[in-house]
């Protein structure tokens, strides 16, 4: 991570501010790019994906897909290639220019011990801490969906979290989509010095539990000489996904980090009050449950069961008054109910749906 000058911070923010406005205004940004973008989140584009792998479930189809991992994709961002890109966008030398100076002749050093090494200069990528840095990542790999030819391919971006998939209702086909795109993809990474990372990219097949259990559905594709391993879960953007969408792993992992977390809170009990718990409660366990919980709440009742025992064992470490039922600790403490939470969680996404806020 960079240390950069506060000083740059204010222009920095106004640049960033009338850029993304003059973007937005013309909606150059693809429409399935997600990361660092007002009224985008990671939780609005796990909703899109979901609910698109959840449509072709519905539909019998099957959803093949692959997680692409960019290696160090900050930091390979080739300054020409994108100062040609702002051009484009842009249609403005002299804004070109003023980006041009803040990407080119920066110097770099590493302070370790008490010495400094010798400066060397910056060749690539975006400065990563600054207020621009993600803006100009945006815009560099903003053209890589339109690389896809497949039209039956759907790319996904989130900053260099980026993934495509198809759907169909046979494996043959899909792979064939996605091994083409798979090579499209590749020629963009190879026309803008990007690399994949052929191990930590992963594939997947979406698809219902009967057709899992009829036979095997297997994704052969490869990245040059490499074979991409299809993997049954892969965590995105912070949550696992499954190939049955039954969010049983994710559940899981979740209750593995609330008993770790609530562990520390019976360690704390003795020491802080009432309030500091429930300040513990809310930002080391409840973050947990609300997160994007609107994808994974539909789950069935026998997963989510487990999720509620922890929480209602938090009601009980936050106010031991051996006296009161769960059900009165928890409205003691102001707090909704594990299923009345993913209700509100709901309300307040579709309240930002309905306002134009997401």
């Amino acid at each position: 991570m960079s240390l950069l000058s506060i000083l740059t911070k204010p222009l920095e923010r106004h640049i960033h501010r009338h850029l993304t406005q003059f973007i937005e205004d013309r909606n150059l940004f693809h429409s399935f790019q997600s990361g660092f973008r007002q009224r985008h989140s990671c939780h609005t584009a796990l909703i899109r994906v979901c609910d698109t792998w959840l449509a072709a479930i519905n539909q019998a189809q099957l959803t093949g897909a692959v997680f692409l991992d960019l290696k160090k994709a900050f930091d390979l961002v080739d300054h020409t290639i994108l100062l040609q890109k702002l051009t484009i966008y842009l249609q403005n030398p002299s804004a070109v220019s003023l980006l041009k100076s803040f990407l080119h002749n920066r110097t770099q050093s590493v302070f370790l011990n008490g010495n400094y090494s010798t400066e060397g200069v910056v060749k690539c990528g975006v400065p990563q801490g600054s207020v621009l840095g993600p803006l100009l990542f945006n815009i560099f790999i903003n053209d890589l969906p339109l690389h896809i030819t497949n039209s039956k391919v759907v790319c996904d971006l989130f900053a260099d979290d980026n993934s495509i998939h198809s759907c169909g209702t046979d494996v043959e086909s899909i792979q064939c989509c996605l091994q083409e795109s798979l090579n499209d993809v590749s020629k963009w990474c190879h026309q803008n010095r990007m690399v994949i990372h052929p191990g930590k990219t992963k594939s997947m097949v979406v698809a219902a539990r009967q057709k899992h259990q009829l036979k095997p559905l297997m994704l052969k594709l490869t990245l040059g000489t490499d074979i991409v391993e299809q993997v049954r879960e892969h965590r995105v953007l912070g949550v696992t996904l499954d190939e049955e969408l039954k969010w049983q792993s994710h559940i899981d992992n979740v209750c593995k980090q609330l008993a770790r977390n609530l562990f520390l809170l019976g360690q704390l009990k003795p020491y802080v009050s009432t309030d500091c718990r429930k300040m513990f409660f809310k930002a080391h366990i409840l973050a947990h449950i609300n997160y994007a919980s609107t994808v994974w709440s539909s789950a069935s009742e026998v997963h989510i069961k487990k999720l509620n025992s922890l929480h209602r064992r938090a009601a009980k470490l936050m106010l031991p008054d051996r006296s009161l039922s769960t059900s009165a600790k928890l409205k003691a403490l102001e707090i909704l109910p594990l299923r009345e939470q993913f209700v509100y969680n709901t309300a307040v996404l579709m309240f930002k749906v309905h306002m134009g806020l997401a």
